[in-house]
């Protein structure tokens, strides 16, 4: 069977199933968002019909049982589908985040990383990539890089495709992707172009990409789990401020020089508040 949802399979079968099953399904489908913190007893109950009535019904659905109907929906969350959960709170949020800080430790003491910084520094061109939830991170570094040195952009541009910028970057260019879980389908195809044509690829994402790490020849781990149904990217922000912090320093000379330009321009033009 596909793995399709408990959801779009019902959907595909409402029509066949009987009133009482009907009954099941509609309670299901009024639950989607915490399904997976009720058990088939509770189903049964809220929609007024017989545990066997509900088991019966997964069965129709192509599932073999209630535990494979609810390992479905909980597998859902580890993709990065926003599922709520019960008794979650914020306590449990915050204990997640710090555990992802603590973790950068690791990343900030390895060889790629050190490598990656003195590369976005001397690079004539760094050229960031990230899409969905990955975009706002991109961008916050390009906005943090360009703080430090001239060069960096933000890629595609509205009203571009990478295709229309990548094929035409020199050959010393970093291309660096954002890529977190959920990313679009042609996500690989984008960075294996980027090592077929001989640029700097690197990539920062959570464990779900590491395949993709390796194609790249330069990961930067970053979980971003969480207990609540949204990812947390206090891990992926941080790293940004601490990336453009050691980008920053070894920049030398020309990267304060280029801090001292733009302050310049901001007093000259009154742009922000002293």
């Amino acid at each position: 069977m596909q793995e399709n949802s408990i959801d779009s399979s019902i959907r595909e079968n409402y029509d066949r199933l009987g009133p009482q099953e009907r009954r099941a399904a509609d309670v299901i489908l009024d639950r989607l968002d915490d399904f997976a913190i009720y058990s088939s007893a509770e189903i049964a109950e809220l929609a007024g019909v017989s545990r066997p009535t509900v088991s019966r019904l997964y069965r129709r659905l192509g599932f073999a049982s209630f535990a494979e109907v609810r390992n479905r929906a909980r597998s859902l969350r580890g993709r990065g589908v926003p599922v709520y959960s019960e008794g979650t709170d914020g306590q449990a949020g915050i204990a997640a985040a710090q555990e992802h800080l603590r973790s950068l430790n690791r990343t900030l003491a390895t060889p790629e990383y050190a490598a990656l910084v003195e590369a976005l520094a001397a690079a004539p061109s760094v050229h960031l990539i990230g899409f969905r939830n990955s975009y706002p991170v991109a961008m916050h570094l390009r906005n943090q890089l360009s703080q430090t040195r001239n060069g960096v952009e933000l890629l595609p541009l509205p009203g571009q495709t990478l295709g229309d910028r990548l094929p035409f970057l020199g050959p010393e260019a970093v291309v660096l992707f954002v890529g977190f879980r959920r990313r679009p389908a042609r996500f690989e195809r984008y960075l294996d172009f980027c090592v077929e044509h001989g640029l700097r690829v690197a990539l920062i994402g959570d464990p779900s990409a590491r395949a993709a790490g390796a194609r790249a020849g330069t990961f930067l781990e970053c979980p971003i789990d969480s207990p609540g149904a949204f990812d947390d990217y206090a891990a992926p922000m941080t790293l940004v401020s601490i990336l453009a912090h050691d980008v920053l320093r070894a920049s030398g000379q020309d990267g304060q020089e280029h801090v001292s330009t733009a302050t310049d321009a901001y007093e000259a033009l009154s742009e922000l508040e002293m």
